[in-house]
């Protein structure tokens, strides 16, 4: 017989060790104890396997757990533990582990404090989830794929209509104007003929224009005014970008303000602001290593009716200054696979909702993002924090 419960024996009753050894092994998971005062965790056998220590020794030192632990997730797992102590409340948290192979490993925690011991002693289960870690990743990467190449596909055949609308009344242009000329050329050329060449050269130029007014007021129209709360917005997005930001193991921190930020507005233009941005922020930093990874959102009120959103990465920033005084013009691109719009979109659509949008570097890495709104209007306003650029 093979799988897991082949390595015990079935010629009589299992007791209930057994049978939780078994179930650990078939979930990938094992359980343990931690002694908060004393730091002291205690393991079952399938933790030690998830972690590769020696099963003989049920006791752990913390501190000594804590260096298995990727360092790119080490300060968040540490602070997400400290918080939940602290509050004496459940932890709920993933995190990687290097293996002795140097493969990397997907963990999923969640402990409880044991309410008899005044939250002194936590217990919980840890599980391997490696498996489904990669799956997901391969589906992301595969949904992402079609997505860049749907919007690949979307420039070009709007490249392709903006050429054929627009090249006939050029071509006609030109060709008036070369008529023109020659009989100039020719001494041949009289009133009546020039007028008639002209006015085509005026209509042909007026039909360019409208092809050109007809995309803009596609492109362009004024958003939906409707009331909706800025920051309900923020976890629709999130929820929506979980799958890359739990695949580039990117941590989020939210620093909203407590009040709702009501404004009116089109929610779907600033839902595709905040996507755009964490979108940008996911990009520039999942390259990073060494470092913990993390995305900040947060409000504030700069005014008696101003609200200012800040997106905030970590990541590899612009090479220089002047990056980001150009990156929300058209075509102006920072990622070498992108077309350049998304940021010129998003400050249209911030600018049309009466507010302004801008960045700026990070020290010591990472870019800040940050636009303004209003309750009703708004002019954008990074606030300055110790030991960052300006």
């Amino acid at each position: 017989m093979s799988g897991a419960a082949a390595d015990y024996p079935l010629d009589g009753p299992l007791d209930s060790r057994t049978l939780l050894l078994i179930g650990e092994r078939i979930n990938q998971s094992g359980s343990w104890t931690w002694d908060v005062g004393q730091g002291v965790v205690n393991c079952s056998a399938g933790f030690c396997r998830i972690y590769e220590l020696d099963p003989c020794v049920s006791a752990s030192d913390f501190d000594a757990l804590v260096q298995h632990i990727d360092p790119r997730d080490r300060n968040h797992v540490i602070r997400t533990l400290g918080e939940a102590v602290a509050q004496q409340r459940t932890a709920r948290f993933e995190y990687r582990i290097v293996a002795a192979n140097g493969e990397t490993r997907h963990l999923s925690v969640i402990g409880q404090p044991m309410l008899e011991t005044g939250g002194k002693v936590y217990v919980g289960t840890v599980s391997d989830i490696s498996s489904r870690k990669a799956d997901e990743g391969a589906r992301s990467e595969a949904q992402a794929e079609l997505a860049r190449g749907a919007r690949r596909a979307t420039v070009h055949q709007m490249a392709a209509v903006i050429a054929h609308e627009v090249n006939q009344p050029l071509m006609s242009i030109s060709s008036n104007a070369w008529a023109a000329l020659v009989r100039l050329q020719r001494d041949s050329l009289d009133a009546a003929k020039l007028e008639e060449l002209l006015r085509a050269i005026i209509g042909q130029s007026q039909r360019a224009g409208t092809v050109i007014q007809t995309l803009q007021a596609l492109a362009y129209r004024r958003p939906r005014s409707e009331p909706i709360d800025l920051h309900t917005l923020v976890p629709q997005v999130l929820l929506i970008m979980r799958g890359e930001l739990d695949r580039h193991h990117i941590a989020v921190e939210l620093d909203l303000r407590d009040q709702p930020i009501s404004l009116e507005g089109d929610p779907h233009q600033l839902r595709q602001v905040f996507a755009n941005l964490v979108s940008n922020a996911v990009d520039a930093m999942r390259e990073v290593q060494g470092r913990e990874r993390m995305l900040r959102i947060a409000s504030r009120t700069i005014d008696s009716n101003q609200v200012e959103v800040c997106v905030e990465d970590n990541g590899v920033g612009a090479a220089t200054s002047s990056t980001y005084e150009q990156m929300f013009e058209p075509f102006a691109g920072t990622k070498p696979d992108g077309v350049g719009m998304g940021l010129a979109i998003c400050r249209s659509i911030i600018e049309r909702h009466g507010g302004r949008i801008g960045a700026r570097g990070r020290q010591p890495y990472g870019c800040s993002v940050t636009f303004t709104l209003a309750e009703p209007a708004g002019i954008v306003s990074c606030w300055d924090r110790p030991g960052e650029s300006t």
